[in-house]
């Protein structure tokens, strides 16, 4: 009996043991994975949560045979959103930094330039003009995906299509609601002619699908322009759907500078930003917000006590450059472009109220080129700035009473100015356009769609007296 008890509980002392190493070892794998996947490793963050909670639940990746989608109706019961409609095969960490954009068929083209040059996770909204244009949109995506690594590997693309013809128009009327997880027929993709040669180019794929997607537009619509495109919704879908902690909204024709998302995470590291801290709700009165503390001119936010406050906007500044010309990605060929004139600030020669405050020459000659990013001044908001920001999630969305060529950046970021936050620049990260802004780029359609949101301008004014 003696012998018997003294088994059982050698076998007792075994068991344990054998579950205490299966659970250190599982442990370690998955901090070791963590700092596999973390640009830079010098963490400073404080937070009780990692790296466990850095690993997001597993989304349904999209099989390439699939051929029904769930589709969402927009509140405004003039849009139809289907998310995910490819996803990005490499699972963003939560403590990261996503490219947060939008565009329409014709440029498409801005996806992979995306992918290339930011190399991480980035959400991508594409506007289609019609429904009936689904089939050649899936094959599209799916032959540059078949082709660009980089686009397969960090980009997910959602898709927003109007449901009804009038949907420029302000006034809604009722139609009969969509269904949720409605099987619809233009939801097939079977393989498009163009596409059934394997070796077709990249570059004739994107021209015929350019071509589609202004053939379907409103009437006024340009390769440049899509009529009425609305860039405030598809912006926010593409947004709602940001899985990391920070994100950058740009235009998709920009570029950014050489390792921006690796060095704003060393930044975010290095200064706790990814801490969890308590935020006010996107409309709480201006009263309410507790003002910022600087802890050093080269700490402009810190988590620290539980202080309640508002994250910062860290502005990387913009600039554009001659379409016959490289783009800069280093801070050394950028000054050498704008000392040759090949490269200037974002809109120089046609706008003096949306980017000059964040002074780029400034900025050019204090910037010191080199890997780390710091901030370097804050910018006192002004009325029509509107500059693209690195922030954290949770700000309050885009108003989307504004569509097509509307101003759309200087409503938000008066939206944001008026709740308290604050703008901060950052050094050696910046962002290049490819192509000269003219003033002819500011077409009759445009000004017209201007003109069409004067009242909204009005009554977004009148609304942010309430704040």
């Amino acid at each position: 009996m003696t012998n018997r008890r003294s088994i059982f509980k050698l076998f007792l002392v075994v068991c344990v043991v054998s579950l205490f190493v299966l659970f250190f070892a599982s442990d370690t794998m998955s901090f070791s994975k963590y700092f596999e996947k973390t640009p830079t490793s010098k963490l400073k963050c404080d937070c009780s949560h990692l790296p466990f909670s850095n690993v997001e639940t597993q989304h349904t990746r999209v099989n390439e045979t699939r051929t029904t989608f769930d589709i969402q109706k927009h509140k405004n019961g003039k849009f139809g959103i289907i998310r995910e409609v490819f996803v990005g095969k490499e699972r963003p960490l939560q403590h990261d930094v996503s490219i947060v954009t939008h565009l329409d068929g014709t440029r498409l083209q801005n996806s992979i330039d995306l992918a290339n040059s930011w190399e991480g996770p980035i959400q991508v909204t594409v506007f289609l003009p019609t429904r009936k244009i689904w089939n050649i949109t899936v094959n599209t995506i799916k032959h540059i995906r078949s082709k660009e690594v980089n686009v397969r590997r960090f980009v997910t693309y959602h898709i927003l299509f109007p449901l009804r013809k009038d949907y420029y128009s302000v006034k809604v009327k009722e139609e009969k609601k969509l269904k949720q997880n409605n099987n619809l027929e233009f939801l097939t993709f079977p393989l498009d002619e163009t596409f059934k040669n394997g070796n077709v180019t990249i570059e004739k794929v994107l021209e015929e699908f350019s071509e589609t997607n202004i053939k379907f537009a409103l009437e006024g619509s340009t390769r440049e322009h899509i009529a009425f495109y609305p860039q405030t919704i598809a912006m926010n879908v593409a947004l709602s759907s940001c899985k990391t902690d920070y994100f950058l909204c740009i235009d998709s024709d920009l570029i950014p500078s050489e390792g921006l998302r690796k060095h704003f995470i060393a930044f975010a590291e290095n200064h706790n930003l990814y801490a969890l801290a308590k935020y006010h709700p996107p409309k709480a009165r201006v009263g309410d917000i507790a003002h910022t503390k600087r802890a050093g001119n080269d700490v402009c936010y810190i988590h620290k006590d539980n202080e309640v406050r508002l994250p910062d906007m860290y502005v990387i500044p913009a600039f554009q450059t001659k379409k016959e010309y490289p783009i800069p990605r280093t801070l050394k060929s950028l000054r050498a472009a704008v000392d040759a004139k090949t490269a200037g600030r974002f809109f120089q020669d046609i706008d003096s109220s949306s980017y000059p405050q964040t002074n780029h020459w400034k900025w050019l000659r204090t910037s010191d080129g080199g890997n780390l990013l710091s901030c370097l001044y804050e910018v006192k908001y002004s009325r029509l700035y509107e500059p693209f920001v690195i922030t954290r999630k949770g700000i309050p969305m885009y108003d989307e009473r504004f569509s097509g060529w509307s101003e759309v950046e200087s409503h938000h970021k008066l939206l944001l100015a008026t709740l308290g936050y604050r703008f901060i620049v950052l050094q050696n990260g910046f962002l290049v356009h490819y192509g000269w802004k003219v003033a002819s780029h500011v077409s009759e359609q445009k000004r017209h769609e201007r003109d069409v949101h004067r009242g909204v301008w009005k009554d977004f004014n009148n609304d942010l007296k309430t704040l």
